[in-house]
């Protein structure tokens, strides 16, 4: 607590410091491939209290949900799966929509 008081360590950094910890963390555990970006989302939503924090993060769960669907849409009309320029994210979200890849 003496070290807290020294260095004026605020609450936002240090619930900013616990939501990053938490982050890696959990994308770690359930096998991320880039665990950085659940540390960049959870220093996004910072926020100056918790509850304006919670809205942030669920507006950005939302987002990202809706993004996911609309991406979803366009692969299924394009009704091509071909992400030889793009693997990762375009395989990921082929697969997750159950696109079949074509060759060609």
């Amino acid at each position: 607590m003496q070290f807290i008081k020294r260095f004026r360590v605020g609450q936002r950094a240090i619930k900013t410091a616990v939501s990053v910890g938490l982050a890696l963390a959990l994308a770690m555990v359930l096998g991320s491939s880039l665990p950085i970006f659940a540390a960049i989302g959870a220093i996004s939503v910072m926020s100056r209290t918790w509850v304006d924090s919670l809205k942030e993060s669920l507006n950005q769960i939302a987002g990202t949900f809706l993004g996911y669907l609309i991406a979803c849409w366009a692969f299924r009309k394009e009704k091509r799966a071909d992400f030889s320029q793009s693997a990762s994210a375009g395989e990921q979200t082929a697969s997750s929509c159950n696109i079949p890849k074509t060759d060609k």
